[in-house]
């Protein structure tokens, strides 16, 4: 497929979110690299597309002149808040705010109004009584909110940019070297604290800096005070606050100290991991926690099939799952900064059902709540260790012409460049005619020009006998063109062994969602490939979190207990009622066996791959027959496919 600069700029303009190089790839049909040199051409002159850890999002989108005024209009409010929490239960002159910022006393007025309509929830209000505001509500929830706040109008998703934010609020405090007495006194106890999370600690440090700095500081002791006194936190905060009183010269109150400590937990982690292994890990975590975190980990390694109990990876998550149970404790479990990870639940669908399948148990054992932030963190700590193993590599070989060692050292160039993905099993000259022939390798690299008759199998790049940078690119290009042969092939075969006339419907006539489980059941059940719980799995992981997303669904239990796998696929073209505000259209549900496993992971992410793209779900839509639905699936599968290299 054909794309241009113009329609990937169209479509992150229509975006609010960042999107991924490989969402690109797959929405245009092309490799993530031709869509890395179209945002390099398209920034040549200005600067159009940002990047960012996350991807790629547009400077200016298709309601870009509105979100500028609302972006003024939510930073003023934000001064506001910060200015009112600053005070500490004293009151802010309306006058002096509206001097100050260049307001009309109409336009704060609509400002305090939206926001006190928008945060009522939250428990935090502006009240205004004699040209004076104040705000309202508990301590927690005010600091809560603010933070909030940050984090929905950072303008880039790296902690940096997040510290110069509240730096322009607060001028008068040096933030960096605020967060360099912090790090500094955590890491001597080989402590650490990412950066996510240093974030929000400066946060809480600046404020309190400043409110002491301006003879407002609380005084008023937390009521787990005691408790409080004997964490390790709160002996950090001692040092930290020590460090800053000398710096500032400035006093905090006890009260100051118990907030910054309830700030702190649930924020650190051990440095050295290297150290750490089941035998001491008692030590720093409560046992309780170890076993039940454990228990967890074995019931998804026997559901899906991981090696989760792998100390590489278990250490560390017990360690974080004791976090999680402190902020849990200590109420510091609100949304933080996971907005950005939004993405992970429809690029890492096998990630995410997995988070939810244990934090299902960790949430029943250890009465922890899995919110958005917990889950992100556990699908993070999953992706990190899962997408660590090694690919399988391409066999290879090289034909290179016997004359001073040519081939010898392309092997080792190439080898050297490429080593993640491709294995040289041999090198071999264009005279080597019989064995050339009979050659099934997937990769064949030449330096000469050569008539051979290759296997159709074989993928055959051309370069110079030196290799250049044009070589490596062509190379890099012919891998990547492997890489999804292979796994069109596999889909393919998936789909065409796990659909069938049997278990495809078109306009069931049937509205409710619950309705629609329950039929499904009972088909899937009569053909043997569920028992009758099937619906109460369906409706489990539901509650938990829905299936659907757009007018599509992908039905499917967190557990593997199918007898037979199977997908049974529903299109309806009036949508049946998902949740009240949503109709779906498509909708399939996938029932795996344990001896299925890997097949779940696979038909999961392409299924989302496939129909969270607008174009191929109106293909799907014109379909009335099983074997024409297949159809459309495998063109779709091998739709921009490009085996010229």
């Amino acid at each position: 497929m054909k794309v241009n600069d113009t329609d990937i700029v169209e479509f992150l303009r229509k975006q609010s979110s960042w999107v991924t190089a490989e969402t690109l790839a797959h929405q245009f049909g092309v490799s993530a690299r031709t869509i890395r040199n179209h945002i390099q051409s398209i920034n040549t002159d200005d600067l159009v597309v940002l990047s960012g850890p996350l991807g790629y999002k547009a400077k200016l989108l298709l309601h870009g002149r509105q979100e500028k005024a609302d972006e003024h209009e939510k930073n003023t409010e934000q001064k506001l808040l910060y200015e009112l929490l600053d005070s500490h239960g004293s009151s802010v002159s309306l006058d002096d705010f509206l001097a100050n910022h260049y307001l009309s006393e109409s336009s704060a007025r609509e400002i305090i109004r939206e926001f006190n309509k928008h945060h009522a929830p939250d428990k935090v209000q502006i009240v205004e009584k004699k040209r004076q505001l104040r705000l309202i509500g508990e301590e927690s929830d005010k600091r809560r909110l603010f933070k909030s706040s940050l984090h929905a109008n950072k303008v880039a998703s790296v902690p940096e940019v997040n510290i110069q934010k509240i730096q322009k609020l607060i001028p008068n405090i040096p933030l960096l070297d605020m967060e360099k007495i912090v790090n500094e006194t955590v890491n001597q106890d080989s402590l650490t604290i990412n950066q996510y999370q240093l974030f929000d600690l400066l946060m809480h440090y600046a404020i309190s800096v400043n409110r002491i700095q301006n003879g407002k500081a609380m005084h008023h002791l937390s009521a787990t005070h005691e408790e409080l006194a004997e964490r390790n936190e709160y002996r950090l905060t001692l040092r930290i606050t020590a460090k800053l009183e000398k710096r500032y010269h400035i006093k905090f109150s006890e009260a100051e100290i118990d907030g910054l400590t309830l700030a702190l937990i649930g924020k650190t982690i051990i440095k050295n991991f290297a150290s750490m292994h089941m035998g001491n890990l008692s030590r720093f975590v409560p046992q309780r926690v170890i076993d039940v975190t454990q228990q967890a980990l074995e019931k998804a390694d026997e559901e899906y099939g991981f090696n989760l109990q792998n100390p590489s990876f278990s250490v560390k998550f017990i360690i974080h799952v004791n976090n999680a149970r402190d902020r849990a404790t200590y109420h510091d479990s609100d949304q933080q900064d996971v907005d950005q990870f939004s993405f992970l639940k429809q690029e890492y669908p096998l990630y995410y059902d997995l988070a939810l399948y244990i934090g299902k148990q960790l949430q029943n054992s250890l009465n922890l709540t899995m919110n958005a932030q917990e889950l992100t963190y556990i699908i993070l700590h999953l992706g990190a260790y899962l997408n660590s193993d090694n690919v399988d590599r391409i066999n290879t070989v090289l034909i290179s012409p016997s004359y001073y060692d040519i081939g010898n050292g392309l092997q080792t160039d190439i080898s050297r460049d490429f080593s993640q993905d491709i294995q040289i099993s041999a090198v071999y000259n264009a005279l080597q005619i019989e064995a050339l022939k009979k050659l099934r390798s997937k990769l064949v690299i030449a330096t000469i020009d050569t008539n051979i008759p290759f296997d159709k199998s074989n993928y055959v790049v051309k370069i110079h006998p030196f290799m250049t940078s044009q070589d490596h690119e062509k190379i890099e290009r012919t891998i990547s063109v492997i890489r999804r042969a292979n796994r069109v092939d596999e889909i393919v075969a998936y789909f065409m062994q796990y659909t069938s006339a049997d278990n495809f419907l078109i306009d069931p006539q049937i509205s409710e969602r619950d309705t629609l489980f329950k039929y499904v059941t009972k088909l899937l059940t009569e053909r043997g490939f569920v028992s009758p719980e099937y619906y109460d799995e369906l409706s489990e992981r539901e509650q938990l979190s829905s299936t659907s997303f757009g007018n599509i669904a992908i039905p499917h239990p967190l557990n593997m207990k199918a007898n037979r796998t199977g997908i049974f696929v529903v299109i309806d073209h009036d949508g049946i009622k998902w949740n009240p505000s949503t109709k779906v259209n498509i909708a399939c549900f996938i029932a795996t066996s344990k001896a299925n496993q890997k097949v779940f992971s696979i038909v999961l992410q392409n299924l989302i791959n496939i129909l969270s793209v607008k174009e191929n779900v109106d293909q799907i839509l014109k379909v009335d027959r099983y074997e024409d639905f297949l159809s459309v699936l495998i063109q779709i599968l091998k739709g921009g496919y490009d085996t010229n290299v």
